[in-house]
């Protein structure tokens, strides 16, 4: 938990050598029941995405997965959202790199549109209307 805290306050260049040694332990924190360590792993993500996307590139097949078992986290809605956002945040990345994981996510996120919560149903919406137009002419490329 502290880790994850610690990395939203480091400088930039402090971070950027470090940064690739730390990440593992980084998305591992995306396994545990913390709720707060969840949350505080998912903002800082969403700042390496455009501050360190090189090391997200790196990780993105253990990423990606993690964010979509978190986006059917049942017991606290936060979580849900934030794992979208982050996914919605990932389409930021040179769309190669994600482009192999479109039809996964479009399919995972299917199952979201019908959350109980409807915060979670917007949230699930824009990600995958995001998803849907990636790779497509006239849409994210």
């Amino acid at each position: 938990m502290a880790l994850s805290h610690c990395l939203q306050s480091l400088p930039q260049s402090v971070l950027d050598r470090e940064l690739s040694k730390l990440f593992p332990l980084l998305v591992q924190s995306l396994r545990c029941d913390n709720i707060q360590l969840q949350q505080s792993t998912m903002e800082t993500l969403c700042t390496m995405i455009t501050d360190a996307p090189d090391v997200i590139v790196k990780h993105i097949d253990t990423v990606i997965p993690q964010l979509l078992n978190l986006t059917a986290y049942k017991p606290v809605m936060r979580v849900r959202t934030c794992a979208l956002r982050c996914l919605l945040w990932l389409l930021s990345l040179p769309t190669p790199v994600i482009l192999p994981y479109r039809p996964r996510v479009i399919k995972a996120l299917e199952g979201v549109l019908d959350d109980k919560k409807r915060l979670v149903r917007l949230e699930a919406v824009k990600a995958r209307n995001e998803w849907c137009l990636l790779g497509e002419p006239g849409g994210k490329s």
